[in-house]
């Protein structure tokens, strides 16, 4: 049995997509630096405490936590989008910038669904809600993404 590879320039436009710039999603630019609400401690700091989770606050990964949990799903997006590069429907720059938007729009969902583990009952009696990262929206709308390179 014979196998034959047909490359059509598809391993050429991912190499462009990884080697030609790339995209950064999570908390960026001017509204990771502005003050948390009620908290002295900017959104960025906030974004990290709940990534990573300190000695009082347990882990509650909204970023790496979904691109974990959807690799497949973000590397099936990034193939249709390097078909469309090969293809000239798209440029370079539109299909990381359409990446970007996808993902930052699952992870905003991803905010939404609430993250476990669930809040403290104390945590719940004191802001009302029992869903975890969301208390202002300030994190989640500060959640963006940029294209690089």
């Amino acid at each position: 049995m014979t196998v034959r590879v047909r490359d059509r320039g598809a391993r050429r436009v991912v190499q462009a997509l990884r080697s030609r710039g790339h995209v950064d999603v999570g908390v960026l630019g001017p509204k990771s630096q502005e003050g948390h609400q009620g908290a002295q401690m900017t959104v960025a700091d906030i974004a990290a405490v709940h990534e990573f989770g300190t000695d009082r606050i347990p882990r509650r990964s909204w970023l790496s936590g979904y691109i974990d949990a959807n690799q497949k799903e973000i590397k099936r997006v990034m193939r249709v989008l390097a078909r469309k590069v090969e293809k000239g429907r798209m440029t370079l720059r539109e299909a990381h910038a359409t990446l970007g938007v996808f993902i930052q729009g699952q992870i905003q969902a991803r905010i939404a669904q609430n993250i476990p583990p669930p809040l403290a009952e104390s945590t719940i009696a004191r802001k009302g809600s029992s869903v975890a990262l969301i208390d202002t929206d300030q994190l989640r709308s500060a959640i963006t993404h940029r294209v690089e390179g």
